[in-house]
């Protein structure tokens, strides 16, 4: 690759326009800017257990190719991720769980078929700001309208609001940052 030891730089995602940047922590300056005109929007950025990054963008998840120094549409089909990403997590499976602006989407990697929860399965709001999984299994995923924990195996949504105990919206912030 461009850069074989990756673990000396660190990718940094701007939120303002700017595109993807590889930086050099060491030289404290950038190696490289990855800025394509739709997905200059970085909105969410996430390095799974096996090294891959997910950049979230306003048009959908992307990887980074650090070899050929561009992003890859994620290929997973269906409009919800079409939208922006607000973030991932990677589940004790492998999955990837995606939170958008459409809902939730559970990305298995393995069988390549994605699933998407909405306010009509019993998600508190389709804007999904944050997701983090439970030492349980079960994810915690805070969104626009509420605080949900969803059981992934019976496709169950708990549901905290503000009379349950959480503080004037707090739930809109991300969860675990």
């Amino acid at each position: 690759g461009l850069y074989p030891d990756i673990a000396q730089y660190r990718l940094q995602g701007d939120f303002y326009g700017g595109g993807l940047s590889l930086v050099s922590a060491a030289a404290q300056q950038v190696l490289e800017t990855v800025a394509e005109d739709s997905n200059k929007w970085v909105s969410a950025l996430y390095r799974d257990r096996g090294g891959m990054v997910w950049i979230g963008t306003f048009n959908g998840p992307f990887c980074y190719n650090r070899s050929q120094g561009n992003l890859i549409p994620y290929n997973v089909n269906d409009p919800a991720l079409q939208s922006r990403v607000y973030c991932f997590q990677e589940d004790a499976d492998g999955r990837m769980w995606i939170g958008t602006g459409e809902g939730l989407v559970c990305y298995d990697r393995v069988k390549g078929s994605a699933r998407l929860y909405t306010e009509s399965d019993g998600l508190s709001n389709n804007v999904v700001a944050a997701v983090l999984q439970a030492d349980d299994q079960t994810l915690w995923v805070s969104t626009s309208y509420g605080l949900c924990r969803l059981d992934p195996e019976r496709g169950v949504f708990t549901h905290y609001y503000a009379y349950d105990g959480l503080q004037d919206r707090s739930e809109e912030r991300r969860v675990g940052k």
